[in-house]
């Protein structure tokens, strides 16, 4: 799952997007992930993605999804704070690659 940056920094320049958003996203700096239920914070993030796929199913509120994306972003990064690292120049040019 990719996070657009301007759903989470809510707008340009804002300090959401400043301190919560641009220092994971930008430059590869958090690896991915697999989410797995034997762990809880991810169970917790499971548990509110199986949310958001019966709010799109239901043809829900707009506003409740982008609501709970955000609640996910911040488990997320409440837990990954510790594994972002500045990525080896060879790592980016290989993402940029793939």
């Amino acid at each position: 799952m990719n996070f657009p940056d301007k759903l989470l920094g809510f707008f340009p320049g804002s300090r959401m997007e400043q301190d919560y958003v641009l220092p994971y996203t930008r430059g590869y700096m958090l690896p991915a992930v697999v989410l797995k239920k034997e762990e809880g914070w991810h169970e917790e993030i499971l548990k509110e993605l199986k949310e958001v796929l019966h709010l799109l199913k239901g043809r829900e509120n707009e506003y409740q999804i982008a609501g709970k994306l955000v609640w996910i972003w911040q488990i997320f990064i409440e837990h990954m704070k510790s594994e972002v690292v500045k990525p080896t120049r060879s790592y980016i040019r290989k993402q940029e690659r793939i």
